[in-house]
């Protein structure tokens, strides 16, 4: 049968209103849970806000501020450097001082610029209001009072040598890093004497007792917390030092002047070579070992310098 004519037009009708409807339904739905999710965010951000500010204050509160510092050393000069390195606040919200978020960087880096006799610094937290500083003091391992006077050897350690401007010596570390002074030795003509063999930082003789002319990295006046140029050398020739005491002698001073070094011994002696060729330096020796004396004076010097070659000035003028 044929659908009458007000039935069709009526359905299309129907359809729309249902339609328009349900977008009404549906956008009041979507207004209510974006009004849920704004009214749940700006609840979160409340809260939010609310706690920071409990954390800020509780951050302030002194139970939770370092107030007590501890210096394992007995140092107590260097709890000033602490306490300003403490001082202030981050972003003027959270303290410097806060057992939190204390910077142990700040610390240990105000401690070594305070005392350069420190070689490093360890912190460490022993309560919620205090901490514990501990500091590593340097090993001095010799003294450096001076560099060459001349470009050539005189042969002679007083006209050899340029003295500190500043008439002190200097001990340094294993760096090379001048840290502390110390005072000058007496020197004479086969010997150099310094007024006590403890004359240095807290009582600690130097590791090796005699001392260094040498130029420094850059030059200042005084020269304190300044650096030996080739100071990662330094210890093949102080080994060296020590080998020569077989030959019945022993080192006064070093002097370095460029690439060559001059030992200078009890006898008076002389030894020249090339600064990093102690072990070939030492292997010329032992193989003139019977043909020279080096305990007794009899040279002025003793030329390392050239391969398998060993060149020595008697005091009598002889050169071999």
């Amino acid at each position: 049968m044929t659908p009458k004519r007000h039935d069709v037009v009526r359905r299309p009708r129907t359809v729309v209103q249902h339609s328009a409807t349900q977008r009404s339904v549906g956008g009041r739905l979507g207004m209510r849970r974006r009004r849920a999710r704004l009214r749940l965010f700006s609840v979160l951000l409340a809260l939010g806000i609310f706690l920071g500010i409990l954390v800020v204050i509780g951050l302030w509160q002194p139970s939770v501020r370092i107030e007590h510092i501890a210096i394992t050393s007995g140092d107590t000069g260097l709890v000033p450097s602490v306490q300003q390195a403490l001082t202030g606040t981050y972003a003027g919200i959270v303290p410097r001082n806060s057992i939190f978020f204390f910077s142990a960087a700040s610390v240990r880096d105000a401690v070594l610029a305070a005392d350069p006799t420190i070689a490093a610094v360890s912190v460490t937290r022993t309560g919620l209001n205090a901490i514990a500083v501990t500091p590593d003091s340097r090993t001095p391992l010799a003294r450096w009072c001076g560099v060459a006077q001349t470009e050539m050897p005189t042969d002679t350690l007083l006209q050899d040598i340029a003295p500190s401007t500043t008439g002190s010596c200097y001990l340094f570390d294993s760096t090379g890093f001048l840290y502390a002074s110390t005072p000058a030795p007496s020197i004479a003509s086969t010997s150099v004497t310094f007024a006590s063999t403890t004359a240095s930082v807290q009582n600690e003789a130097p590791l090796v007792p005699f001392p260094i002319y040498a130029p420094l990295i850059a030059s200042s006046s005084p020269p304190l917390l300044q650096t030996i140029a080739n100071a990662n050398k330094l210890p093949a020739l102080f080994d060296f030092a020590r080998q020569l005491r077989t030959f019945g002698t022993q080192v006064v001073a070093a002097v370095i002047r460029g690439d060559e070094v001059d030992l200078f011994l009890t006898s008076g002696t002389r030894i020249t070579y090339v600064l990093g060729n102690e072990q070939g330096a030492y292997a010329l020796l032992a193989a003139v070992k019977d043909k020279i004396t080096l305990s007794d004076g009899s040279l002025i010097y003793v030329d390392l310098r050239f391969p398998d070659k060993v060149y020595f000035l008697a005091r009598n003028g002889t050169l071999k």
